[in-house]
């Protein structure tokens, strides 16, 4: 198991982490579920034992359980199905957010290469900021992609040759998005976590030919956001689904099954007193040519030419202690966001400056016609619980 020296290896300042892309990543592990499957993968495979695996298997299941860190997990406690069957920790794509690590999922990229910088994103080609994922403006207006206009790149599912499935709520996968990066793999709605693993068994056992299944749950996180993970319903919901998985896992002995079980992200717990309301910071404000987006633990910024000098000296001087200012270039160089070549709308979607927020800060920046809610799970950041996550293994 990879434990103390792979986050020393990964470790910066403030207990926080650059991201690893050549190893121990979650582009790792797509790399090996391509390369197993028959593609390729500009990433070195997590290691040549999976791919071996993933080759092997009739059947091939990724299975993510949204906002599930590796602390998280270990407080199923040793006996627990799940953390016995953990095989080491993983890192996180950077931002450590769904709507990154969901997108890396589904291609294969990091989002240097995807363009998929967090939640809420300026969209140049709209003129609007959008959660990208739902596809809803600030204004709460939902907005159609097609592929001409989507400028998302191939999924997993346009470069793999074999049978491929998509399994999660329903309510979440009618969007364009999913329905754009899911477009060569059969869609399987559901509305519950066993009936999400009813359907896997079901397709397992409906043929013998090779199949991929990617499978999605995302009511850890939801309770984590609400109440925060180490709350009672949270730690309740994630003990359910390990006795579930546990449960599910004899229904498919001898069905030549390799299941993959990981998270995109984990979460930290916040506090109203840990966030930044942009609102109340007038001179920082006015140097804002438009709203802050992205996350609330990684800021991007978009700010006046005349103003630059105003907000660099507010952000060093009045906010050095909660966040680290970078220019979006030279946060991109530092090779954050991916190794390879830029999505044409990178720069675009990250502004002119990022705020990373340290310790158990963030930041919001409030629209006059938004809901003020403050919530103690949040996530996007680069610290070892955002950012350090489990691989699960199984057999079957």
């Amino acid at each position: 198991m990879i434990g103390v020296k792979f986050l020393k290896k990964a470790r910066l300042i403030f207990n926080k982490m650059i991201p690893n892309y050549k190893e121990n990543n979650t582009i790792n592990l797509m790399s090996s579920i391509m390369h197993g499957l028959g593609s390729k993968s500009q990433y070195p495979q997590l290691s040549k034992e999976l791919t071996k695996e993933i080759k092997e298997a009739s059947n091939v299941i990724l299975f993510v359980i949204d906002g599930v860190g590796s602390d998280s997990l270990q407080k199923l406690g040793k006996k627990s199905f799940l953390v016995k069957n953990k095989v080491q920790n993983l890192q996180s794509v950077f931002p450590a957010t769904t709507a990154s690590a969901v997108t890396a999922f589904y291609t294969g990229l990091t989002a240097q290469e995807h363009g998929i910088t967090g939640w809420d994103m300026n969209l140049k080609e709209f003129g609007t900021i959008v959660s990208i994922l739902p596809l809803i403006t600030a204004q709460g207006q939902r907005i159609e992609l097609s592929e001409e206009t989507s400028y998302f790149p191939k999924s997993i599912f346009d470069k793999i040759y074999v049978s491929s499935y998509k399994f999660g709520p329903g309510k979440l996968f009618k969007s364009d998005y999913n329905k754009i990066l899911g477009r060569n793999a059969e869609f399987g709605k559901v509305n519950t976590f066993n009936s999400l693993l009813n359907k896997i068994t079901k397709t397992v056992k409906a043929s013998k030919k090779k199949k991929y299944i990617y499978a999605y749950w995302p009511d850890f996180d939801s309770l984590s956001h609400e109440f925060g993970k180490n709350a009672k319903q949270s730690k309740d919901h994630l003990k359910e689904i390990n006795n579930s998985i546990e449960k599910f896992s004899k229904r498919l002995q001898g069905t030549n099954t390799l299941i993959l079980i990981t998270a995109d992200h984990g979460q930290i717990i916040t506090t109203r007193k840990k966030t930044i309301v942009a609102n109340e910071h007038k001179k920082l404000k006015e140097c804002l040519s438009m709203p802050m987006c992205g996350e609330p633990r990684v800021a991007y910024c978009y700010v006046y030419p005349r103003k630059v000098k105003q907000f660099e000296n507010y952000v060093k001087t009045k906010l050095n202690k909660y966040c680290t200012l970078y220019k979006a270039e030279d946060f991109v160089k530092a090779g954050y966001f991916g190794l390879g070549k830029a999505h044409p709308r990178l720069l675009d979607r990250i502004g002119d400056y990022v705020l990373l927020m340290k310790d158990h800060y963030i930041i919001k920046d409030f629209l006059i016609n938004e809901e003020i809610r403050y919530k103690p799970g949040c996530h996007g950041g680069n610290s070892e619980e955002e950012m350090v996550i489990p691989l699960i293994k199984l057999k079957l």
